[in-house]
């Protein structure tokens, strides 16, 4: 049988970085005899290549085109992809475990079951990616570009997203335990029954961000922009974030209506429904002059007082 000889180029330039011959050979051969030689693909051209279920563990692809290629399953932990293009690539249920994709354009790309635990993927391009149920605890995510992107019951516990852009971007049912999204901008981001406990928000945009049913207690949300957001159904005009003064976060806002809410951990009600049922939850904050139930009582008072005084400058507006 007639030996078939294929050669890795490198995009730009055409250059030749590797070449195999042998009977039915295939580029998912030649690259893998290519990475047991320990060679330096960086800048290759392997553009809609089926490297599906491939061991690319520990690979040097920095600069290489993996666009629209089948990825489906591939091994590529610890691997080094920065500045990689996989615009469109298939990669899910791939292994991205400890990868390096800083600057990697992964916009489109389907990552749906992916493990990125601890994948660096600084400034990367994920806009309109499909990461649901994605794996990304501990990613480094700062800066990256996850506009529109498909997050839902994505697991980011522990990752770094501040200052990352994830306008518009689907939330759902994801789980933001101890994230970092200082400084983030999740303007119009769905994060409907979101898991953001201990999240840190400070100076993120949450404005016109669904955040209904989110898991907000223990969250960090001091400087956070909320205009628009969307708590239990009701929209925000100005809100303002209370913490430490017991044991839950408190949000005293005033939604489009001028009408008056305060939201206390998982409960967000309007000042009438408080003041007609302040003692909601007897199991947790009785009625009975303990330091807990104290301080939820100077918690309302506070956001009681801060809605007298911001409800007379909202009117003003009007």
């Amino acid at each position: 049988m007639k030996k078939i000889k294929i050669e890795i180029k490198k995009r730009i330039t055409g250059k030749i970085l590797f070449k195999y011959s042998c009977e039915e050979n295939t580029t998912r051969k030649t690259l893998l005899q290519a990475l047991r030689g320990g060679a330096d693909l960086s800048g290759a051209y392997l553009r809609g290549a089926d490297l599906s279920g491939a061991n690319l563990s520990g690979a040097y692809l920095s600069g290489a085109d993996l666009s629209g290629a089948d990825l489906r399953g591939a091994d590529f932990s610890g691997a080094y992809l920065r500045d990689a293009n996989l615009r469109d690539a298939n990669l899910s249920g791939a292994n991205l475990r400890g990868a390096d994709l800083r600057d990697a354009d992964l916009r489109g790309a389907n990552l749906s079951g992916a493990d990125l635990r601890g994948a660096n993927l600084r400034d990367a391009n994920l806009s309109d990616a499909d990461l649901r149920g994605a794996d990304l605890s501990g990613a480094y995510l700062r800066g990256a570009y996850l506009c529109g992107a498909d997050l839902r019951d994505a697991d980011l516990r522990g990752a770094d997203l501040s200052g990352a852009d994830l306008r518009g971007a689907d939330l759902r049912g994801a789980d933001l335990r101890g994230a970092n999204l200082s400084g983030a901008d999740l303007s119009g981001a769905n994060l409907r029954g979101a898991n953001l406990r201990g999240a840190n928000l400070r100076g993120a945009n949450l404005s016109g961000a669904d955040l209904s049913g989110a898991y907000l207690s223990g969250a960090y949300l001091s400087g956070a922009y909320l205009r628009g957001a969307d708590l239990s159904g009701v929209k925000i005009k100005t809100a303002t974030v209370f913490t430490g003064l017991y044991q839950y976060i408190v949000i005293p806002f005033i939604d489009e209506e001028n009408k008056q809410w305060v939201k206390m951990g998982c409960y967000t009600r309007t000042i009438k429904e408080w003041d007609k049922d302040f003692w909601n939850n007897n199991s947790e904050f009785p009625n009975n002059g303990d330091l807990a139930s104290k301080e939820r009582e100077l918690a309302y008072k506070t956001a009681k007082e801060w809605l007298k005084l911001n409800s007379k400058s909202v009117k003003k507006k009007a």
